[in-house]
């Protein structure tokens, strides 16, 4: 949700506002501007989110372990063991550069919303992808280029709307591999290996090929961008 609005208003607000030429007066670039609300959105904040899961997780594991030595047991053996913290740990974190690409069209396309859309940017990047959706699904297009009108929604308006959701690209991969839908496949594929595994997807470049085309056209339009 942070970065869903985040990136929705980084460009939109300031021209509202008018302090667009506040930032415009600064020795900065447009394309530094834009490439930082980026990094903020899909680097700073999910780092921030990770490190403070990871520190609950190790916090609540030590309570957990205190009152199980009050009771006589084990720790490591009962807890730390079997919940192999490091692990998740490291998973978590080798989850980050998983997530800058796989939302990377999200961001994109909220960016160039920001920046394209004179009044209320939410209803123009929500009803778009949702319109042409819709549009797709009744004219039943789809079938014509061999593809359904699910894998419309799947990766077009799913990508463009959902990519920031963390663990969507856990979905997709489960959808698309042969592991049984369970439990024990999904932290299977938490772990470090799989999840950098996931770079190998042919979906999430191009997805981010199409990311990085709207985040030169937010560019483009910060450029030329004046008063409302």
């Amino acid at each position: 949700f942070v970065m869903f609005f985040y990136c929705l208003g980084a460009l939109y607000d300031d021209r509202r506002d008018r302090s667009i030429l506040f930032w415009k007066s600064l020795p900065l670039s447009d394309t530094q501007t834009v490439l930082s609300k980026v990094i903020s959105a899909l680097v700073i904040a999910p780092l921030i989110a990770v490190v403070a899961g990871i520190l609950t997780m190790f916090g609540f594991l030590a309570i957990i372990s205190l009152v199980a030595a009050l009771h006589g047991g084990s720790p490591m053996n009962l807890i730390w063991g079997p919940a192999s913290p490091l692990t998740l740990a490291a998973g978590h974190l080798s989850w980050i550069p998983v997530y800058v690409l796989w939302a990377l069209p999200t961001a994109g396309w909220l960016l160039l919303c920001s920046a394209w859309a004179k009044s209320k940017p939410f209803l123009w990047a929500v009803m778009l992808p949702l319109f042409a959706g819709i549009i797709v699904s009744t004219t039943k297009i789809m079938p014509l280029f061999g593809l359904t009108t699910g894998w419309f929604w799947q990766n077009i308006v799913g990508r463009l709307l959902l990519g920031g959701v963390p663990g969507m690209d856990l979905l997709y991969r489960l959808s698309s591999s042969d592991k049984a839908k369970s439990v024990e496949s999904l932290a299977a594929l938490m772990s470090p290996a799989e999840q950098l595994k996931t770079l190998a997807m042919p979906d999430l470049w191009i997805g981010a090929a199409f990311g990085v085309a709207f985040i030169i056209l937010a560019i483009v339009l910060r450029k030329r961008a004046g008063e409302i």
